[in-house]
């Protein structure tokens, strides 16, 4: 047993001697084309006829692993973002009304290099080797589960809040370009583009009410998530 317990924790201990984490923060915007039709359609809220998300930050926590023969490298990704929007009753203006999507992502960003796919550097520790181009630019491939926490709250009374949480997945495409600080730190700009499939806010329907109401398969729409932002990868190595 003691035996079984030394050898678990000496791959344990070599596992981390080659590890890299990072740290990421992004401008991220989403559109919700059937949502935003009830937005748009709604009589009880004074949105006009061109309501979108307003834009905010996600930020994210990652770990880096790779293949040994080839560029394929893995970021499993948590990220978090809250987007808000506060607007007034049609009929109402003292009164005001608080939209709240908070949105839990894990994805499994995947980095492919195709300039130098069969290298053997033990990337992203390359930073005085050059072209660091052909090393550094990748596409992206990611795909991941998207945990939303839907909220409406009218003035500060309970019994008119709304609340709902939904379980969706998205895929999304990118590109990045590594950039070699030292061979510890690893900034990576990128920008990225998400899908995620059927989101649902139920109930969304009833709680705009206008000309779109009475239509509930609004409450599920696809999301579309736009990011560009920076990541900050610390590695240690033996």
């Amino acid at each position: 047993m003691k035996n079984a317990l030394l050898c678990l924790s000496f791959c344990c201990i070599a596992q981390l001697s080659v590890a890299q984490i990072g740290f990421s923060g992004s401008f991220t915007k989403i559109a919700a084309p059937d949502w935003e039709t009830l937005f748009n359609g709604s009589d009880r809220y004074a949105f006009g006829p061109d309501f979108q998300f307003k834009p905010t930050y996600q930020l994210g926590v990652d770990y880096w692993f790779r293949l040994k023969d080839y560029r394929i490298e893995f970021f499993p990704t948590l990220s978090y973002a809250q987007f808000k929007q506060t607007q007034a009753l049609a009929n109402a203006s003292d009164l005001v009304a608080q939209f709240k999507l908070s949105a839990f992502g894990f994805a499994l960003n995947t980095n492919i290099y195709p300039f130098d796919f069969e290298g053997d550097c033990h990337c992203p520790t390359w930073s005085k080797q050059n072209p660091f181009f052909k090393k550094g630019f990748f596409f992206q491939v990611s795909p991941g589960v998207l945990y939303s926490q839907n909220s409406v709250v009218e003035a500060s009374g309970e019994p008119n809040a709304f609340d709902y949480s939904n379980v969706a997945f998205h895929l999304g495409i990118g590109i990045g370009l590594d950039i070699g600080l030292s061979d510890f730190l690893t900034l990576t700009p990128y920008a990225r583009i998400k899908r995620h499939f059927g989101v649902e806010w139920e109930g969304l329907n009833e709680r705009l009410p206008g000309n779109a109401a009475a239509d509930a398969t609004l409450n599920e729409s696809a999301v579309n998530q736009l990011e560009a932002g920076l990541r900050l990868g610390i590695r240690w190595t033996e």
